[in-house]
């Protein structure tokens, strides 16, 4: 074995001798290249930078080579570290190398033409200085001095193959946004229209429709800047036929909307807008918005996720994979569930599916109002009981006394007790049905029950001992480890009957509308009072009828008449009053008077508006293209043959109210979403004011509630306080934020009730 190992050595060792000679004999080649070009102004070429490289990272593997056959240790040579160094450059070297080498080829070719007599041309790479032709006169001269050379092949020149790269825009800036914008508004129907108009230049007439036309333009466009012929297959030439049978009739309606509109310009009175849940692109956004404010992001990822698609439970977690994880799926699921965002239900294959109720999280908004009805109608207690049911979703009567005396120790149970039974009674809470039976893992509820029926024991605890004897024994020892009592009406959960507020608030809006923002109460509780005179009642009515556009209604004379409120009337018009309001200020007067001629007359052409609206021609037809722009008037073509040709086509312009509501509900819950985004902001901007402001209350609070100071000294020492926990610009700071948060409130409050004006008019289904 030794003697195999020795002959082994030798061998390596002579090999080793030999490749050092073979090293050394090129390492004096590349020196003495490396002494001629010493002297170059231009600097170092790539390969003679590779060359000088390589000679030092042989000369470092010569040394490390050396030191090994001796014997020594190379782990902390600073030859390692110098020849991983040369290694790596000559590495990086590679890429450049690759993108040279046709270079480098072309170049040995061309030096092995020049060594065999040939001229030495240009060896640029460029595709005029190419030696075809050259190659084509070489061999023509050869041939006539009689072929002394064989007949040379003629090389043909190929082109290189470059393959088309799409260039990809960086993010767009604003500035170019807003030019697409204009671009595409200058593109449309109603420009084009006008440019015709208005133009010397000859009408264009297709015999396509105009989707027709754009969809060959782009396919054109293409294959003209790629270079390809694209092949249609059966779908795409199915769409291309229908596309020329389709008429121009939805090309000449397509205007632009330009208040009531989305981020992306396009019109929120579109149906692609709106999501599969039925509800707009920002009421969407406006829902999760809301639920973020109020429970975290968590749970409203996953609403978000249930808003855009109801589905079953795998299926939610396989959406939410890597962002949420299924424990905290199943826990935002159960508060949503809880609050009522949330529903469920079997579908057609026995599984429990998901839904989002986005009615049932717009009702959150108005939450602060309805605590404030609760409080006029029937006192702080009614107040406290709607705090706690829509703080906590759902709650027994029992436990929601609990509560109400846990936070206010002087509430009496009495004054709780006989508000929630007014509320009940009012129908402003509603009982939650229960859970009769489980099919498929699904829970049933009872179906038949009263929903406002209140239960005879509150507060009282019911023995678990009795029930315990009717058990079986397993069941008996399981309930004996627990022998803590339960409320009596367990189980008997109550929520706000959202349903009923929002009636109220109806006819808050009804009532502001008529007596123009006056006390609601004089309207709502007339009856009631005392002292008042027939007569003044019967003139208050009639006044009510004469002035109130149909709203107010009196049927037949006998004992007095009949008054009616017409309410689907009543929301019609206030949402008439709106849209009129938004043209008011958007355009002039001579707006609103064109488009009530509009909804009176209905369908008018150009040249009664002019004679009827007593206007121009030209402001005529500048009112209603602005009209027309902003959704407020629509159009709708009449032709006078069936191929819909613009100079044997005119337009009967209209009102279509419900169709301009649509796209206000999106614009006003876009207004809400802001409205909070806005607050959220301010509370997060003077975090640290509000948290100074928390702490120096209770001190105040106490000052206030001394009974060994007087009015002077708590005054002092409220001052003293202030200046010490904050300052004068801290406290002129968190009085602009109150007045900020203020407004923002206030706005917000409006809007909430001009939303719940459009839904409600929507719900009626008017025309």
């Amino acid at each position: 074995m030794v003697e195999t190992d020795q002959e082994r050595f030798s061998d390596l060792v002579a090999e080793l001798e030999n490749a050092s000679a073979e090293a050394v004999k090129a390492i004096s080649k590349v020196v003495d290249r490396m002494d001629e070009t010493k002297d170059d102004k231009e600097g170092l070429s790539l390969l003679k930078l590779k060359n000088y490289e390589m000679t030092a990272y042989l000369g470092e593997l010569t040394v490390l080579m050396s030191k090994m056959m001796k014997g020594e240790s190379i782990a902390a040579d600073p030859s390692v570290k110098k020849a991983l160094k040369h290694r790596v450059y000559i590495e990086k070297m590679k890429p450049i190398e690759d993108k040279m080498k046709p270079q480098i080829e072309k170049l040995l070719s061309k030096s092995n033409t020049q060594s065999n007599g040939v001229s030495k041309g240009n060896l640029r790479v460029r595709l005029d200085n190419m030696d075809v032709d050259g190659d084509e006169e070489e061999e023509e001269d050869e041939d006539d001095e009689g072929g002394e050379k064989g007949a040379k092949e003629v090389k043909k020149y190929v082109a290189p193959r470059i393959r088309a790269v799409r260039y990809e825009e960086e993010d767009e800036t604003p500035n170019k946004q807003q030019e697409k914008a204009k671009r595409r508004a200058m593109q449309s129907s109603l420009i084009m229209e006008l440019k015709n108009q208005y133009s010397d230049a000859p009408e264009e007439i297709r015999e396509i429709s105009e989707k027709k036309y754009q969809y060959d333009r782009q396919r054109e466009r293409y294959e003209e800047e790629n270079f390809t012929r694209i092949r249609q297959n059966k779908e795409q030439k199915r769409r291309s036929e229908q596309l020329g049978r389709a008429e121009t009739l939805d090309d000449l309606l397509s205007f632009g909307d330009y208040m009531m509109r989305g981020e992306d310009g396009r019109a929120l009175t579109e149906g692609s807008n709106r999501s599969k849940m039925g509800g707009g692109k920002y009421e969407t956004q406006m829902c999760v918005i809301i639920v973020e404010d109020i429970f975290g992001k968590i749970v409203s990822k996953v609403l978000e996720t249930l808003l855009n698609e109801s589905c079953q439970l795998a299926t939610l977690v396989y959406k939410l994979k890597g962002q949420i994880k299924s424990v905290l799926i199943k826990k935002s699921l159960s508060t949503l569930i809880n609050f009522g965002f949330v529903t469920f239900s079997l579908d057609t294959n026995n599984r429990t599916t998901y839904v989002a109720d986005s009615e049932h999280i717009q009702y959150m908004i108005s939450a602060p109002r309805a605590c404030l009805i609760a409080k006029t109608l029937y006192g702080p207690s009614a107040e406290s009981i709607c705090i706690e049911l829509i703080s906590q979703g759902r709650l027994t009567i029992s436990e929601t006394i609990r509560r109400i005396k846990a936070t206010d120790e002087t509430a009496e149970f009495s004054n709780i007790k006989h508000s929630f039974e007014e509320l009940v009674k009012s129908n402003f809470l509603i009982r939650v049905p229960a859970v009769e039976s489980e099919i498929h893992g699904c829970p049933q509820f009872i179906t038949s029950f009263d929903p406002f029926a209140l239960p005879t024991a509150i507060m009282e605890k019911k023995d678990e001992k009795v029930e315990e004897s009717s058990d079986t024994a397993s069941t008996s020892r399981k309930r004996k480890a627990d022998s803590t009592p339960s409320d009596a009406d367990a189980g008997q959960y109550w929520r706000i009957n959202w349903s009923r507020f929002n009636g109220y608030l109806r006819d808050e809006l009804i009532i502001d509308y008529l007596i123009g923002g006056g006390s609601t109460a004089t309207m709502t509780h007339m009856n009631h009072k005392k002292g008042e005179e027939e007569d003044d009642i019967e003139f208050a009515c009639q006044i009510l009828v004469d002035e109130s556009d149909g709203i107010v209604r009196k049927v037949g004379e006998s004992n007095g008449g009949l008054y009616t409120v017409d309410i689907r009337h009543a929301i019609r018009q206030i949402c008439r009053h709106h849209c009129e309001s938004l043209i008011r200020e958007q355009f002039e007067g001579r707006a609103i008077r064109v488009m009530r001629l509009l909804e009176n007359r209905h369908f008018l052409d150009e040249e009664q508006v002019e004679k009827l609206s007593m206007m121009s021609g030209k402001e005529a037809r500048e009112m209603l293209y602005a009209l027309v722009e902003e959704g407020y008037v629509f159009n709708k073509p009449v032709g006078r043959s069936n191929d819909f040709q613009p100079a044997r086509t005119f337009y009967l312009y209209y009102v279509d109210l419900p169709r301009t509501v649509r796209g206000l509900v999106e614009y006003t819950c876009k207004l809400v979403r802001n409205l909070i985004i806005r607050q959220r902001h301010e509370r997060t901007e003077n975090k640290q004011l509000l948290d100074k402001d928390a702490n120096v209350q209770p001190i105040i609070e106490n000052i206030r509630a001394s009974d060994q100071l007087d009015d002077a000294s708590k005054l002092a020492q409220i001052a003293e306080v202030e200046e010490m926990y904050l300052p004068g610009p801290d406290r002129a700071q968190l009085a602009r934020f109150r007045k900020a948060q203020a407004t923002l409130l206030a706005a917000q409050d409006q809007s909430i009730r001009v939303l719940l004006a459009f839904k409600l008019f929507l719900a009626s289904g008017q025309s």
